[in-house]
């Protein structure tokens, strides 16, 4: 939904630099005509399972107003904390639509979701599952549990976010599981309904999740051995979306092919957990270029954004399209940067881009997803803007911070 018309570029109906100008920078735009279009493809390839529960990863981004688009989709919440469910909630979704997740779950936090009555507690270590059921006594029910397994399969993505593989903080080794099985039964404050996989975001490949479906339908099978009446199978999350144009879309027609034999002789409800492809694609980040530097033979664009307004680049080496919001002619290279004080503060290094001028915008693209819900204070900077785009109309869906917001809870 973003494109050229002219010399500028547009999300949707209406010019972003005419948002940039309206509403300044650093400003998230998102398009909620992509977010529709990216959930009815992910909801076309899960066509033919029956049992389907497509909960949100809320971790991705966590406004308000596209949580509320969530629910109004019926997507139910991939939750990793308390406030993380209080904001589902509060935009209208459905705890029995919720899977709560995490790996230091608080006894305050367990007993938020089981006040609440979330549909699953994905349970990441023995420890927890013992400590849900300490809480669930306590309060005179029983806990519905999934338990994450970590099943040691390789995701073929950035380390920093590969979560199924042995020796990372994820999950149950299905060893230690199955050797636990007759302790787990006398619990009786829990009910193990489901089990729960989660190998990593940012995949572009089927063959990962494939080899993580079969491993949780071999431990659904153990488990049903064992004497559990396993209802639910959590894939959890991780598709992954073309940072760089360059990159191939992931397949879902060859996904859909081999996953859904798999997926249907589980006999369970099956559980998915997107995030980032729902939302990644829809949002950019505006950026105003305040100086143009040339030093030891190299250009540095400096924008008005930092670190603390999008963190993936310093954190991931994450890569991101630019395009600026008119284009002028020729091209030049460069070191796009920002203004935190650090050296890691950088955005795009040796980029080839249109030429810049200093006042004007530029757009760090497919900014939607751990963009501004993993934005901070970081060097007193006040936390940016947000809006929606809806065809031709713009909807402010986040103020942006003043100075007085930076001392709101200091003492």
């Amino acid at each position: 939904m973003y494109r050229y018309i002219d010399a500028d570029l547009y999300c949707e109906g209406i010019s972003l630099r005419d948002i940039a100008e309206a509403y300044g920078a650093p400003l998230y735009v998102y398009s909620a005509s992509l977010i529709r279009e990216r959930a009815g493809q992910l909801t076309r390839a899960l066509s033919d399972i029956d049992d389907l529960l497509i909960a949100y990863s809320v971790k991705v981004n966590n406004n308000l107003t596209l949580l509320k688009m969530m629910t109004e989709l019926s997507f139910g919440a991939d939750i990793i904390s308390a406030g993380e469910l209080y904001k589902y909630l509060k935009a209208g979704g459905d705890p029995r639509k919720a899977v709560f997740a995490g790996v230091a779950k608080s006894r305050e936090e367990l007993v938020y979701a089981l006040t609440h009555g979330v549909f699953m507690i994905n349970a990441e270590s023995i420890p927890e599952i013992i400590r849900i059921n300490d809480v669930a006594k306590e309060r005179g029910v029983i806990a519905p549990v999934g338990v994450r397994i970590n099943p040691d399969v390789e995701a073929r993505t950035h380390a920093k976010i590969t979560t199924g593989r042995r020796g990372v903080k994820f999950g149950i080794s299905v060893q230690n599981l199955l050797t636990s099985a007759e302790m787990l039964k006398q619990l009786k404050n829990i009910d193990i309904i489901g089990v729960d996989v989660h190998i990593g975001s940012q995949i572009l490949s089927p063959e990962p999740f494939l080899a993580a479906m079969s491993a949780i339908a071999g431990v659904t099978a153990e488990l049903r051995k064992e004497g559990f009446n396993i209802r639910a199978a959590d894939l959890g999350g991780g598709f992954g979306i073309p940072y760089n144009k360059k990159d191939r879309p992931f397949d879902f027609n060859r996904y859909k092919a081999a996953a859904t034999p798999i997926l249907k002789a589980m006999g369970t409800k099956i559980i998915l957990e997107p995030g980032r492809f729902l939302v990644g694609e829809s949002g950019v980040l505006l950026l105003k270029v305040e100086y143009i530097k040339s030093e030891w033979g190299k250009t540095f664009v400096i924008t008005n954004g930092g670190m603390n307004d999008y963190i993936r680049s310093a954190m991931y080496d994450a890569y991101n399209e630019f395009y600026p919001l008119t284009l002028r002619d020729g091209s030049i290279t460069c070191d796009i940067v920002g203004t935190v004080c650090e050296t890691s503060d950088i955005f795009a290094a040796e980029r080839k881009i249109s030429t810049v001028e200093e006042g004007d915008y530029i757009a760090l693209m497919d900014a939607g997803a751990y963009g501004f819900s993993m934005a901070s204070r970081y060097n007193a900077r006040p936390l940016a803007a947000e809006v929606l785009v809806d065809g031709d109309n713009v909807k402010l869906i986040r103020r942006r911070e003043n100075l007085d917001d930076l001392t709101d809870t200091d003492g």
